[in-house]
Protein backbone atom coordinates (compact mmCIF):
# COMPACT_ATOMS: atom_id res chain seq x y z
CA UNK A 1 0.00 0.00 0.00
CA UNK A 2 1.39 3.43 -0.92
CA UNK A 3 0.57 6.86 0.40
CA UNK A 4 -3.09 7.10 1.32
CA UNK A 5 -5.05 9.92 -0.25
CA UNK A 6 -5.68 12.84 2.09
CA UNK A 7 -9.43 12.65 1.65
CA UNK A 8 -9.43 9.02 2.85
CA UNK A 9 -6.94 9.53 5.69
CA UNK A 10 -7.93 9.22 9.37
CA UNK A 11 -8.72 12.54 11.00
CA UNK A 12 -7.77 14.03 14.35
CA UNK A 13 -7.52 17.58 15.68
CA UNK A 14 -6.51 18.93 19.06
CA UNK A 15 -9.50 20.23 21.04
CA UNK A 16 -10.00 23.99 20.51
CA UNK A 17 -9.82 24.46 24.29
CA UNK A 18 -6.07 23.70 24.18
CA UNK A 19 -5.25 26.35 21.58
CA UNK A 20 -4.47 29.14 24.05
CA UNK A 21 -2.19 27.08 26.31
CA UNK A 22 1.40 28.37 26.49
CA UNK A 23 3.33 25.09 26.36
CA UNK A 24 2.83 22.78 23.38
CA UNK A 25 4.66 19.67 24.62
CA UNK A 26 6.04 18.73 28.03
CA UNK A 27 8.23 15.61 27.70
CA UNK A 28 8.86 13.51 30.80
CA UNK A 29 11.68 11.01 31.23
CA UNK A 30 15.46 11.02 31.56
CA UNK A 31 18.24 13.21 30.21
CA UNK A 32 21.31 11.33 29.00
CA UNK A 33 24.57 11.93 27.20
CA UNK A 34 25.27 9.62 24.26
CA UNK A 35 28.70 8.50 23.12
CA UNK A 36 28.08 7.11 19.63
CA UNK A 37 30.70 4.99 17.87
CA UNK A 38 30.38 3.45 14.43
CA UNK A 39 31.97 0.04 13.90
CA UNK A 40 32.32 -1.86 10.61
CA UNK A 41 30.94 -5.06 12.15
CA UNK A 42 29.87 -6.38 15.55
CA UNK A 43 32.66 -7.94 17.66
CA UNK A 44 32.59 -11.73 17.87
CA UNK A 45 31.80 -13.10 21.35
CA UNK A 46 34.73 -14.27 23.45
CA UNK A 47 38.45 -13.59 23.07
CA UNK A 48 40.24 -10.26 23.00
CA UNK A 49 39.12 -8.79 19.68
CA UNK A 50 40.36 -5.41 18.54
CA UNK A 51 37.67 -3.74 16.42
CA UNK A 52 38.44 -0.42 14.76
CA UNK A 53 35.88 2.38 15.00
CA UNK A 54 35.31 5.89 13.80
CA UNK A 55 35.82 8.88 16.09
CA UNK A 56 33.08 8.93 18.76
CA UNK A 57 30.27 11.48 18.44
CA UNK A 58 28.87 12.97 21.64
CA UNK A 59 25.22 13.98 21.64
CA UNK A 60 22.49 14.78 24.13
CA UNK A 61 19.92 12.01 24.23
CA UNK A 62 17.24 10.13 26.07
CA UNK A 63 13.86 9.88 24.37
CA UNK A 64 12.17 12.64 26.40
CA UNK A 65 15.13 14.97 25.83
CA UNK A 66 15.08 14.18 22.12
CA UNK A 67 11.37 14.95 21.73
CA UNK A 68 11.62 18.18 23.74
CA UNK A 69 14.66 19.44 21.78
CA UNK A 70 13.46 18.36 18.34
CA UNK A 71 9.97 19.77 18.79
CA UNK A 72 11.49 23.06 19.99
CA UNK A 73 13.68 23.16 16.88
CA UNK A 74 10.52 22.76 14.80
CA UNK A 75 9.01 25.78 16.51
CA UNK A 76 7.03 24.18 19.36
CA UNK A 77 7.13 25.55 22.89
CA UNK A 78 8.47 22.68 24.98
CA UNK A 79 9.47 21.74 28.51
CA UNK A 80 11.37 18.77 29.93
CA UNK A 81 10.44 17.05 33.19
CA UNK A 82 13.66 15.31 34.25
CA UNK A 83 16.32 15.32 36.93
CA UNK A 84 19.58 16.88 35.78
CA UNK A 85 22.99 16.41 37.39
CA UNK A 86 25.77 18.99 37.52
CA UNK A 87 28.64 16.84 36.24
CA UNK A 88 30.31 16.42 32.86
CA UNK A 89 27.57 14.29 31.28
CA UNK A 90 24.70 16.50 32.38
CA UNK A 91 26.44 19.76 31.44
CA UNK A 92 26.61 18.72 27.80
CA UNK A 93 22.93 17.80 27.82
CA UNK A 94 22.08 21.12 29.49
CA UNK A 95 23.94 22.95 26.72
CA UNK A 96 21.80 21.21 24.10
CA UNK A 97 18.57 22.01 25.94
CA UNK A 98 19.55 25.69 25.99
CA UNK A 99 20.63 25.63 22.34
CA UNK A 100 17.28 24.12 21.33
CA UNK A 101 15.33 26.65 23.46
CA UNK A 102 13.67 24.11 25.75
CA UNK A 103 12.04 25.84 28.73
CA UNK A 104 13.97 24.64 31.85
CA UNK A 105 11.23 25.48 34.36
CA UNK A 106 10.38 21.81 35.10
CA UNK A 107 13.95 20.45 35.02
CA UNK A 108 15.06 19.43 38.52
CA UNK A 109 18.73 20.17 39.38
CA UNK A 110 20.62 17.50 41.34
CA UNK A 111 24.05 18.32 42.78
CA UNK A 112 27.02 15.93 42.87
CA UNK A 113 25.80 13.78 39.97
CA UNK A 114 27.87 13.36 36.81
CA UNK A 115 24.71 12.49 34.88
CA UNK A 116 23.51 9.56 32.79
CA UNK A 117 25.53 8.02 29.97
CA UNK A 118 24.71 5.86 26.97
CA UNK A 119 27.49 4.17 24.97
CA UNK A 120 25.97 3.34 21.60
CA UNK A 121 27.59 1.28 18.86
CA UNK A 122 26.15 1.50 15.35
CA UNK A 123 26.98 -0.50 12.22
CA UNK A 124 26.88 0.46 8.52
CA UNK A 125 23.28 -0.79 8.17
CA UNK A 126 22.14 1.75 10.79
CA UNK A 127 21.48 -0.87 13.47
CA UNK A 128 22.60 -0.06 17.01
CA UNK A 129 23.25 -1.50 20.48
CA UNK A 130 23.34 0.40 23.78
CA UNK A 131 25.28 0.17 27.04
CA UNK A 132 23.38 2.28 29.56
CA UNK A 133 24.45 3.89 32.83
CA UNK A 134 21.64 5.48 34.88
CA UNK A 135 22.57 7.34 38.06
CA UNK A 136 19.97 6.30 40.70
CA UNK A 137 20.01 9.88 42.03
CA UNK A 138 18.56 11.03 38.69
CA UNK A 139 15.52 8.74 38.72
CA UNK A 140 12.27 10.71 38.64
CA UNK A 141 10.45 11.03 41.96
CA UNK A 142 6.93 11.96 42.97
CA UNK A 143 8.07 15.37 44.18
CA UNK A 144 9.50 16.15 40.73
CA UNK A 145 6.06 16.18 39.11
CA UNK A 146 4.67 19.72 38.74
CA UNK A 147 1.42 20.65 40.49
CA UNK A 148 -1.81 19.84 38.70
CA UNK A 149 -2.47 23.56 38.14
CA UNK A 150 0.79 23.85 36.13
CA UNK A 151 -0.43 21.29 33.59
CA UNK A 152 -3.28 23.67 32.75
CA UNK A 153 -0.78 25.62 30.64
CA UNK A 154 0.24 22.52 28.62
CA UNK A 155 -1.36 20.94 25.55
CA UNK A 156 0.41 17.55 25.51
CA UNK A 157 2.33 15.54 28.12
CA UNK A 158 4.65 13.09 26.32
CA UNK A 159 6.02 10.05 28.19
CA UNK A 160 9.33 8.36 27.45
CA UNK A 161 8.60 4.63 27.84
CA UNK A 162 12.12 3.93 29.10
CA UNK A 163 11.26 5.86 32.26
CA UNK A 164 8.83 3.05 33.21
CA UNK A 165 11.61 0.54 33.88
CA UNK A 166 11.93 1.20 37.64
CA UNK A 167 9.09 1.23 40.22
CA UNK A 168 10.01 4.71 41.52
CA UNK A 169 9.86 6.30 38.08
CA UNK A 170 6.72 4.36 37.16
CA UNK A 171 4.95 5.84 40.18
CA UNK A 172 6.07 9.35 39.20
CA UNK A 173 4.88 8.84 35.60
CA UNK A 174 1.46 7.57 36.71
CA UNK A 175 1.08 10.62 38.95
CA UNK A 176 1.95 12.87 36.02
CA UNK A 177 -0.66 11.14 33.84
CA UNK A 178 -3.34 11.66 36.47
CA UNK A 179 -2.48 15.34 36.94
CA UNK A 180 -2.35 15.92 33.19
CA UNK A 181 -5.75 14.36 32.60
CA UNK A 182 -7.29 16.26 35.51
CA UNK A 183 -6.08 19.51 33.94
CA UNK A 184 -7.43 18.69 30.47
CA UNK A 185 -3.95 18.02 29.05
CA UNK A 186 -3.63 15.28 26.41
CA UNK A 187 -1.23 12.41 27.17
CA UNK A 188 1.15 10.82 24.67
CA UNK A 189 3.43 7.81 25.22
CA UNK A 190 6.26 6.24 23.28
CA UNK A 191 6.76 2.59 24.25
CA UNK A 192 10.14 1.00 24.98
CA UNK A 193 11.20 -2.50 23.96
CA UNK A 194 12.40 -3.57 27.46
CA UNK A 195 9.11 -2.50 29.07
CA UNK A 196 6.96 -4.04 26.32
CA UNK A 197 8.75 -7.37 26.76
CA UNK A 198 8.82 -7.42 30.57
CA UNK A 199 5.44 -5.79 31.31
CA UNK A 200 3.17 -6.10 28.24
CA UNK A 201 -0.07 -6.21 30.26
CA UNK A 202 0.89 -3.12 32.25
CA UNK A 203 1.85 -1.23 29.10
CA UNK A 204 -1.42 -2.16 27.38
CA UNK A 205 -3.32 -0.86 30.41
CA UNK A 206 -1.33 2.39 30.37
CA UNK A 207 -1.94 2.76 26.62
CA UNK A 208 -5.67 2.71 27.31
CA UNK A 209 -5.23 5.79 29.54
CA UNK A 210 -3.34 7.76 26.89
CA UNK A 211 -4.58 9.87 23.99
CA UNK A 212 -1.59 9.18 21.70
CA UNK A 213 0.41 5.95 21.51
CA UNK A 214 3.62 5.44 19.52
CA UNK A 215 5.13 1.97 19.10
CA UNK A 216 7.61 0.21 16.85
CA UNK A 217 7.01 -3.24 15.39
CA UNK A 218 8.64 -5.19 18.24
CA UNK A 219 6.73 -3.23 20.89
CA UNK A 220 3.41 -3.59 19.08
CA UNK A 221 3.80 -7.35 18.72
CA UNK A 222 4.81 -7.75 22.39
CA UNK A 223 1.98 -5.65 23.83
CA UNK A 224 -0.81 -6.95 21.59
CA UNK A 225 0.52 -10.55 21.36
CA UNK A 226 -0.60 -10.45 17.75
CA UNK A 227 0.64 -12.95 15.19
CA UNK A 228 0.96 -10.40 12.38
CA UNK A 229 1.30 -6.67 11.82
CA UNK A 230 -2.27 -6.51 10.52
CA UNK A 231 -3.56 -8.16 13.72
CA UNK A 232 -1.42 -5.81 15.82
CA UNK A 233 -2.94 -2.81 14.03
CA UNK A 234 -6.43 -4.13 14.78
CA UNK A 235 -5.52 -4.69 18.43
CA UNK A 236 -4.05 -1.19 18.79
CA UNK A 237 -7.21 0.20 17.24
CA UNK A 238 -9.25 -1.32 20.04
CA UNK A 239 -7.09 -0.23 22.98
CA UNK A 240 -8.78 3.15 23.41
CA UNK A 241 -6.31 5.92 22.41
CA UNK A 242 -7.52 8.57 19.98
CA UNK A 243 -4.42 8.03 17.85
CA UNK A 244 -1.84 5.25 17.54
CA UNK A 245 1.21 5.30 15.29
CA UNK A 246 3.04 2.09 14.48
CA UNK A 247 6.54 3.07 13.34
CA UNK A 248 7.96 0.67 10.74
CA UNK A 249 11.30 2.28 9.88
CA UNK A 250 12.04 2.28 6.15
CA UNK A 251 8.60 0.75 5.56
CA UNK A 252 6.91 3.91 6.84
CA UNK A 253 4.23 4.00 9.53
CA UNK A 254 0.67 2.95 10.25
CA UNK A 255 -1.58 5.77 11.44
CA UNK A 256 -4.46 4.34 13.48
CA UNK A 257 -7.62 5.90 14.90
CA UNK A 258 -10.55 4.00 16.49
CA UNK A 259 -12.44 3.93 13.19
CA UNK A 260 -9.80 4.11 10.47
CA UNK A 261 -6.22 3.17 9.52
CA UNK A 262 -3.80 4.34 6.83
CA UNK A 263 -0.16 4.11 5.84
CA UNK A 264 2.46 6.83 5.43
CA UNK A 265 5.55 5.66 3.52
CA UNK A 266 9.07 6.68 4.50
CA UNK A 267 11.15 9.22 2.61
CA UNK A 268 14.23 7.48 1.15
CA UNK A 269 17.52 8.89 2.48
CA UNK A 270 21.13 7.79 2.90
CA UNK A 271 21.18 6.28 6.41
CA UNK A 272 24.07 7.00 8.79
CA UNK A 273 22.26 5.58 11.82
CA UNK A 274 18.64 5.34 12.96
CA UNK A 275 19.10 6.87 16.41
CA UNK A 276 16.20 9.18 17.36
CA UNK A 277 14.36 8.56 14.08
CA UNK A 278 11.29 7.54 16.07
CA UNK A 279 11.65 10.50 18.44
CA UNK A 280 11.92 12.84 15.45
CA UNK A 281 8.76 11.33 13.98
CA UNK A 282 6.90 11.94 17.25
CA UNK A 283 8.25 15.47 17.79
CA UNK A 284 7.32 16.58 14.28
CA UNK A 285 3.87 14.96 14.27
CA UNK A 286 2.91 16.43 17.65
CA UNK A 287 4.28 19.85 16.69
CA UNK A 288 2.23 19.87 13.49
CA UNK A 289 -0.93 18.91 15.40
CA UNK A 290 -0.26 21.74 17.87
CA UNK A 291 -0.04 24.10 14.88
CA UNK A 292 -3.49 23.01 13.76
CA UNK A 293 -2.41 20.88 10.80
CA UNK A 294 -4.48 17.91 9.69
CA UNK A 295 -3.42 14.41 10.78
CA UNK A 296 -2.41 13.70 7.16
CA UNK A 297 -0.10 16.71 7.14
CA UNK A 298 1.21 15.91 10.63
CA UNK A 299 2.01 12.31 9.67
CA UNK A 300 3.99 13.54 6.66
CA UNK A 301 5.88 15.91 8.95
CA UNK A 302 6.70 12.91 11.13
CA UNK A 303 7.85 10.82 8.19
CA UNK A 304 10.10 13.59 6.87
CA UNK A 305 11.64 14.30 10.28
CA UNK A 306 12.27 10.61 10.93
CA UNK A 307 14.10 10.36 7.60
CA UNK A 308 16.24 13.45 8.25
CA UNK A 309 17.26 12.09 11.65
CA UNK A 310 18.81 9.08 9.90
CA UNK A 311 21.20 11.26 7.85
CA UNK A 312 23.53 12.06 10.78
CA UNK A 313 25.05 10.29 13.78
CA UNK A 314 23.55 10.35 17.26
CA UNK A 315 20.22 11.63 18.48
CA UNK A 316 20.62 15.40 18.46
CA UNK A 317 24.04 16.11 16.92
CA UNK A 318 22.44 16.17 13.44
CA UNK A 319 20.79 19.60 13.46
CA UNK A 320 18.29 19.89 10.64
CA UNK A 321 16.11 22.93 10.31
CA UNK A 322 12.41 23.36 9.76
CA UNK A 323 13.33 24.57 6.26
CA UNK A 324 15.05 21.25 5.47
CA UNK A 325 11.95 19.43 6.71
CA UNK A 326 9.71 21.54 4.46
CA UNK A 327 11.98 20.97 1.45
CA UNK A 328 11.77 17.21 1.95
CA UNK A 329 8.00 17.47 2.38
CA UNK A 330 7.79 19.08 -1.05
CA UNK A 331 9.39 16.04 -2.67
CA UNK A 332 7.09 13.26 -3.76
CA UNK A 333 6.90 10.33 -1.38
CA UNK A 334 7.28 7.09 -3.34
CA UNK A 335 4.66 4.39 -3.27
CA UNK A 336 5.67 1.00 -1.91
CA UNK A 337 5.69 -0.31 -5.46
CA UNK A 338 8.14 2.44 -6.51
CA UNK A 339 10.39 1.68 -3.56
CA UNK A 340 10.39 -2.03 -4.35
Amino acid sequence: MGLSAENSFPSFNLPPSLKSRDCDIAAIGNAKLEMVVQVPNWPEPGGQHDVSMSRPVYSAGGCATNVACLAARFGARTRLIARMGDGIYSRQVQTELERSSVDPVWTVPVSKSEGNLLIITTDPSGDWMVLSYMDPALELRLEDIPPESDFQSTKILHIDGFSLVTPQQKQAIETAVEKAHNSGCLVSIDAAVPVSQAQPEYLAQLFSRCDFVFVNQAEAMAVTRAASIEKAVQALQGLGPQLCCLKMGKEGAWVITPDQTARIPAFPVQVVDTLAAGDSFIAALLTALCRGYTLFEAARWGSAAGALACTGPGSLSKWFSINELLILLNTEQPSEEDRG
